[in-house]
């Protein structure tokens, strides 16, 4: 329905439904008690009042409700039908991807870098991103089932998420799926640090190699380079506070997106730090950030700390350095992968107001969140 359907209120409205038929069911409210769900919605039930039940903030209180239920939904199914279902929904999922695609194509949406049902491309490639994960979760409760697929087939299905990223017409979203050909054991921090001198080395080959040959690609990837040249830093901050319109598109025609996504960095955390000692702590609620302009930050965690301040942000924080170390400890993968793709498609796009894509995170999460605690437990479930 994410895909097809443009009613988005019919959606969270079927997600309210199913969630109160899933926890309310004294067996399922159970299982909810080790994640805190009640903390957790006490929490999201004071946003709410702190802004003022607007629909933004009753989308995030639908979105984490429906979070818990899928914890619940999960615990309560066996193994072989959890890993069968996960299975069959991620490949439905890919089925329409590629039909969006066609469709997208075939109304003159596509040479316009836009697809069907999807306000941009980038949201269509985060979607693309974390449906991937529920792939991902279901390859592994198949080999704790002592049935791991073939390495030719795993093959082909990672293809199909990458190609289906990389037709999205998203940089970042197909930067990010691609990482799935990244073997796991490669994010440990030695190897990380590794990664990161060879992928220097491969900066710079870039930066030369698309001058001279893909020069459009060359300034959306390296043009914030050429407007430093042009500018100083202090005059670019002094353009993004005062949103100086013609200096910023002078800038922007040097540097491309990634100078835009920069100066609305700047723009948002000058404000936050100029909001006062309460909205620095806690935040201003859902959507603070249409109290001081009109386009969003184009980065969720600028967006989550306008929201819920620096405390918020550091709860978030401190849950992806948990389970980045819990999926690393255990060898699950998909967890591993669903912290560092929250991390990089978070930090540059706008997913929190969109709550069709916002709603696939956070289901990404509770699936992978319940199948890493099945995974490493010593029975089936």
């Amino acid at each position: 329905m994410d895909i097809f359907s443009p009613i988005r209120e019919l959606n969270l409205l079927m997600e309210v439904f199913i969630a109160i038929i899933i926890i309310f069911s004294t067996k399922r409210f159970s299982i909810l008690r080790k994640y805190k769900s009640i903390s957790i919605m006490l929490f999201t039930i004071i946003y709410l009042v702190i802004s003022q039940f607007d629909m933004e903030s009753i989308k995030y209180f639908v979105v984490v409700f429906f979070f818990l239920a899928v914890i619940a939904a999960v615990y309560s199914i066996k193994l072989n039908d959890l890993a069968i279902t996960l299975k069959r929904v991620s490949i439905f999922s890919l089925v329409c991807i590629y039909l969006n695609l066609i469709l997208s194509i075939g109304l003159g949406l596509y040479s316009q870098r836009m697809v069907y049902n999807f306000e941009h491309v980038n949201l269509f490639g985060t979607y693309i991103v974390f449906i991937s994960i529920l792939f991902m979760n279901s390859v592994m409760l198949y080999e704790k089932m002592g049935m791991p697929m073939s390495k030719k087939r795993l093959l082909i299905y990672k293809l199909l998420f990458v190609v289906a990223a990389f037709l999205t017409t998203s940089t970042g979203a197909f930067l990010v799926q691609s990482l799935i050909f990244i073997p796991p054991k490669y994010f440990s921090l030695k190897r990380i640090i590794r990664l990161l001198l060879i992928c220097m080395f491969g900066v710079v080959f870039l930066y030369y190699s698309t001058d001279l040959y893909l020069p459009k690609l060359h300034t959306k990837l390296f043009g914030v380079y050429d407007v430093f040249q042009a500018y100083s830093f202090s005059e670019f901050y002094t353009y993004s506070i005062n949103q100086d319109s013609k200096a910023l598109t002078q800038a922007m025609d040097l540097g491309g997106s990634f100078v835009w996504r920069l100066n609305t960095y700047l723009f948002y955390y000058h404000q936050y730090f100029n909001s006062g000692i309460l909205k620095i702590l806690f935040g201003g609620g859902v959507a603070t950030y249409s109290d001081y302009a009109y386009f969003m930050p184009h980065n969720d965690f600028i967006a989550l700390t306008l929201d819920f301040g620096i405390l918020g942000l550091s709860l978030i924080i401190i849950f992806l350095i948990k389970n980045f170390k819990r999926a690393t400890e255990k060898y699950y993968y998909p967890l591993l992968y669903l912290v560092i793709f929250i991390c990089l498609r978070l930090g540059f796009e706008n997913c929190m107001y969109s709550s069709y894509v916002f709603s696939t995170i956070i289901t990404s999460m509770g699936i992978t969140l319940a199948c890493y605690q099945i995974y490493g437990s010593s029975k089936k479930v």
